[in-house]
């Protein structure tokens, strides 16, 4: 549910608590029927958001006050698995109720047997660290970081996963030019988190948003009173 916090990051929403099955119109969703809520494929009994290969279509949900400003900028964070190659996107919006691509304004992207993508104005960019690190791995969980400045219709994009070794640690990764433009300008704050998907399976989870810039993981349980004081009793 929006509202619960870790640090700066309020959760937008971690499909626990809902119904398994059609996301639907469940915790103020707009869906399509491809999008689903089944088990983590990782297991472990974590529900987590699936869309499987259907007609072309989305999802979207309204961000209310975690919106990102039109002066400012926000860091959205989210965790994706792609099971197979195909065509899925996540991004944000200044439309309410987005139908369409051209709705997108932040759109991080998979197409095909290729790597996680950024849009770049008129164009989808590969983003890379250097030449050759692409994340590309499937059936494994990225950790992506888009910090989204709505003052300048910019992006940064970070990346980190367990489960592939050239971004154990996290990593910001640019298109070849080095900037990352919106998909179009938005006059309008950010508030709206859009997905759209047509092609393959993949898994959405765990999505945050945070005023600024914000690149730590809010899926990483802080430490407790306790367990500070034993740190620094033993520092």
């Amino acid at each position: 549910p929006i509202g619960s916090a870790q640090a700066s990051f309020t959760l937008i929403e971690n499909f626990e608590g809902l119904t398994a099955g059609a996301l639907g119109t469940q915790n103020g969703w707009t869906s399509d029927e491809d999008y689903t809520l089944v088990n983590d494929p990782s297991g472990g009994g974590n529900q987590v958001l699936q869309y499987v290969a259907g007609a072309q279509g989305g999802a979207y949900l309204p961000l209310g006050d975690a919106a990102i400003g039109t002066s400012e900028s926000g860091t959205l964070f989210a965790r994706i698995h792609f099971d197979t190659d195909g065509n899925a996107n996540i991004g944000l919006t200044d439309v309410n109720a987005p139908g369409a691509y051209g709705d997108f304004r932040v759109q991080i992207n998979r197409q095909g047997a290729t790597a996680i993508k950024g849009r770049d104005g008129g164009g989808f960019q590969d983003l890379t660290s250097t030449p050759g690190d692409l994340a590309d791995d499937v059936a494994t969980w990225y950790n992506v970081w888009v910090v989204a400045n709505n003052a300048t219709d910019t992006s940064r994009v970070f990346i980190q996963s367990d489960g592939d070794a050239l971004f154990a640690t996290q990593t910001e990764v640019f298109p070849p030019d080095g900037s990352l433009n919106f998909r179009v300008a938005a006059p309008e704050a950010l508030d709206t988190l859009v997905l759209r998907s047509q092609a393959g399976t993949f898994f959405f989870d765990d999505i945050h948003l945070s005023p600024g810039t914000d690149l730590s993981n809010p899926t990483v349980p802080e430490p407790t009173a306790p367990a500070l004081l034993l740190l620094g009793m033993s520092a």
